[in-house]
């Protein structure tokens, strides 16, 4: 059997071996990943990854520039404790 790679870029929740297996149902051939490779999540680039050998305190990246694309919105400590929670809260509009 011939191997195929191919890169994708998806948005978060894409199945990429679901991907693959589409492709392998339209081909008539059927197909499965032997191998799947994250290059990047978000703003993180796997070649600014460091092994975990390595790591430094200096070397780690904040967390919240993940989320950092988000609408922000500051909470009181009702709500704060109901996310702690995770509870719902009231949309910032709807007050």
């Amino acid at each position: 059997m011939p191997d195929l790679q191919f890169r994708a870029t998806v948005s978060a929740g894409t199945y990429v071996r679901s991907l693959a297996r589409d492709i392998g149902t339209k081909l008539g051939c059927g197909a499965h990943l032997t191998a799947l490779r994250r290059t990047a999540v978000g703003p993180l680039l796997l070649a600014d990854a460091v092994v975990p050998e390595t790591v430094t305190k200096g070397a780690l990246q904040d967390a919240a520039i993940l989320v950092a694309h988000l609408p922000r919105r500051e909470v009181d400590k009702k709500e704060r404790d109901a996310v702690l929670h995770g509870r719902p809260i009231q949309r910032a509009d709807s007050r």
